[in-house]
């Protein structure tokens, strides 16, 4: 009997995971101004989806460059959808001004960061969460305004995301 039940709950399982798409996308690099770019699909490795981006930009130029993360917007099927939380904003201060980050001569920098459309709060216990929506298939990615020599440059980069339906 107990073997009759864990092969039920083996099949369970296995036909409720079996069930879902899986997404994939490749990161692009795209270089302009000196600047070199590359946009990287995160998400949940385990179960194939993507929420956010990491950000990595080289500035090989003499200046210092400024990321305006007021200005820098999410992008999806080449339209604008808001702007981005990160690391260290508070949701309920998602829509407020963002400091600049400042990339200096001959410096990488960094960030993983995540649409704020596509961002909600749950109550956790006495305290609230952060959860995160999934970048479905099509378009999706980031138009960046970046502040190059007293200049600002805006150039969008996307990745496309492509479902892979359930078997």
């Amino acid at each position: 009997m107990r073997m009759a039940l864990a092969v039920v709950l083996l099949a369970l399982t296995v036909g409720c995971t079996s069930g879902l798409s899986t997404y994939k996308a490749a990161p692009v690099v795209m270089s302009f101004n000196s600047v070199d770019v590359k946009l990287i699909p995160v998400g949940n490795s385990e179960y194939k989806y993507y929420d956010g981006f990491l950000i990595e930009i080289r500035n090989n130029t003499s200046v210092d460059v400024e990321i305006n993360w007021n200005r820098t917007l999410y992008l999806n099927d080449g339209q604008t959808r808001g702007n981005f939380m990160f690391e260290g904003i508070l949701y309920a201060e998602r829509n407020h001004p963002k400091a600049a980050d400042v990339i200096n001569p001959g410096v990488a920098f960094k960030k993983k960061v995540w649409p704020t459309v596509l961002v909600r709060a749950i109550k956790l216990y006495q305290r609230y969460e952060w959860v995160h929506g999934h970048l479905h298939a099509g378009k999706h990615g980031v138009s960046l305004s970046l502040w190059i020599d007293g200049k600002e440059v805006r150039k969008a980069v996307e990745i496309e995301v492509v479902e892979n339906p359930p078997a």
